[in-house]
């Protein structure tokens, strides 16, 4: 079986399903060992399932993952958001990170083609999207080292976190300013 062909079993399953009974849950769960402790972290993003296929990026359900609130689905980030300017450097996958800055807040998207960062890049931008430029700039994320999450990822992995944190603490420096 593909992402495609499950997705597409979902849709014809849902035909003729009301709004108000497609919705869905994209989890992000990340478990760790530090010092001696469990740590457990998760993330959330609320959603609905879509009528239709729409983005042509990401991978499982994304396509068919809408976010209301934001009236995009999750394989949505455009091509032409996907190019060399929105690219993390220092990432082991291609990592790419857009901002936009509404009433003083920052606005993330992000996409990958690797699940495991992918999943990194979820977390961040529930973290981050929709706050004032100056907090995140002067965020310590001591989350990060509080769960462990560095500790559990290989080197190359462990840099692309980093990488990330970089570029969206850059964005809002920028954001900070105007």
């Amino acid at each position: 079986r593909t992402d495609f062909s499950n997705s597409t079993k979902l849709l014809r399953n849902m035909q003729g399903v009301a709004k108000e009974n497609r919705t869905a849950r994209f989890r992000c769960c990340l478990l760790g060992f530090h010092k001696g402790k469990t740590i457990f972290s998760e993330g959330t993003l609320e959603g609905e399932i879509a009528e239709s296929f729409k983005g042509d990026s990401g991978f499982g359900y994304d396509p068919i993952f809408l976010i209301p609130e934001y009236g995009l689905h999750l394989a949505e980030m455009k091509k032409e958001d996907k190019v060399e300017d929105n690219l993390v450097r220092g990432c082991q996958s291609q990592v790419w990170l857009k901002a936009t800055e509404k009433n003083g807040k920052v606005y993330f998207e992000a996409d990958s083609d690797a699940i495991i960062s992918k999943g990194i890049c979820a977390l961040l931008v529930k973290v981050f999207n929709g706050q004032p430029a100056l907090e995140i700039v002067k965020n310590n994320l001591s989350f990060i080292d509080e769960i462990g999450l560095k500790e559990h990822l290989s080197p190359n992995r462990s840099n692309g976190l980093v990488a990330m944190v970089k570029k969206i603490k850059a964005y809002a420096l920028v954001y900070s300013t105007t």
